[in-house]
């Protein structure tokens, strides 16, 4: 039976860690009092897994009704995955990545009131249909909610008292509608409202979106805003006053083929197109003066295996394109050759 709890001992903590207990577990484990630690995959193939118990000895975790919190009562550690129900304690400020990872019977879910952060907590939680945030959340982990397949079956709403940030169409908005903060519903095709300033780092990632507007008053596209968005095939801008582009902006959107950045975009991130592996076209506006990092142009494009031409507005002042190819607009510094360009042997200019 595979059913044997496995340890390791951190050498830097000096406290002994529960990595590992096998799928066969029954419905209640018993956590001896040497465990300090729990691994946070501890416990998500325990199928049959109802009730967490914990030595009453243990100095540094504890059960409450069969679910797992740090001894101080301010972290949820793990919900037994064959729970059908479950009442998280109001204490807790911050609930584990993979807390709630695969329970599969769980359809309801209120987060308590002093959580303000949600993390990739809710993997394989497919029955799930119901997610009330509390009062106090502002922003979720890169990773939270991150299955398309759960989305497509859940409502969120948010508590009244929540200040923060409102919900409109499954889309979390914050700082009186200016920030987009995620993207939680499953829409293949999404404008951003106007008057959205900022679209926050990872708001859409891992979604299955196909096109997206973004509108001219967006100031900030931030870190990973659409990465993983591996369907997404249409990006339409419209020229903004000033902008910016961060990193990882649009990493491994497998699916675009082509993008014109908007005029009024001051800088574009480093790998912000990176593993782009059906780009084309990139065309680049004359308010564009800042590529990649503050000390180099590396990986501007990294891993984009098929780009074949890259355009660049006549008048803008710092980047030109010569014969396919990237430069400085003083030519000292080539800064891009697309790997499908046009053409066979190149040479260098002498400048």
């Amino acid at each position: 039976m595979d059913n044997k709890p496995v340890y390791y001992s951190d050498e830097r903590s000096n406290v002994c860690i529960l990595c590992s207990w096998g799928s066969d577990a029954g419905p209640v484990v018993t956590i001896p009092s040497f465990v300090g630690g729990i691994y946070k995959t501890c416990f998500y193939q325990c199928k049959n897994l109802t009730h967490i118990k914990v030595d009453s000895a243990n100095s540094y975790l504890v059960d409450i009704d069969g679910i797992l919190y740090t001894k101080n009562m301010q972290f949820l550690v793990s919900v037994p995955p064959a729970r059908e129900s479950v009442e998280i304690s109001e204490d807790i400020e911050r609930m584990f990545e993979f807390a709630f990872r695969n329970c599969r019977n769980l359809t309801s879910i209120k987060i308590p009131n002093k959580v303000k952060c949600i993390e990739d907590a809710f993997g394989g939680c497919t029955s799930l249909r119901n997610v009330v945030f509390p009062d106090n959340l502002k922003s979720f982990a890169e990773n939270a909610f991150s299955e398309n397949e759960i989305l497509k079956n859940i409502t969120f709403s948010v508590s009244p008292n929540n200040t923060n940030i409102t919900i409109v169409d499954n889309v979390v908005f914050a700082k009186g509608g200016k920030q987009l903060l995620r993207m939680l519903g499953t829409q293949a095709h999404y404008t951003i409202p106007d008057g959205v300033e900022e679209i926050a780092p990872y708001a859409f990632a891992h979604r299955d979106i196909r096109s997206i507007d973004i509108p001219k008053t967006i100031k900030s596209i931030g870190e990973g805003a659409f990465r993983y968005c591996e369907s997404l095939e249409n990006v339409t801008m419209h020229e903004m006053s000033r902008a910016t582009i961060d990193r990882y902006a649009f990493g491994s959107c497998k699916s675009l083929k082509s993008i014109d950045i908007a005029d009024g975009v001051t800088s574009i991130g480093c790998d912000a197109f990176e593993e782009c592996s059906s780009l084309t076209h990139i065309g680049l506006p004359k308010s564009v003066s800042k590529l990649g990092d503050s000390y180099s142009y590396k990986r501007i494009f990294n891993n984009t295996s098929n780009m074949k031409e890259i355009v660049v507005d006549p008048q803008n002042k710092d980047f030109v394109v010569k014969d396919g190819v990237l430069f400085t607009k003083d030519m000292t510094k080539l800064v891009v050759y697309p790997c499908c360009r046009k053409g066979g042997e190149y040479v260098i200019p002498d400048t």
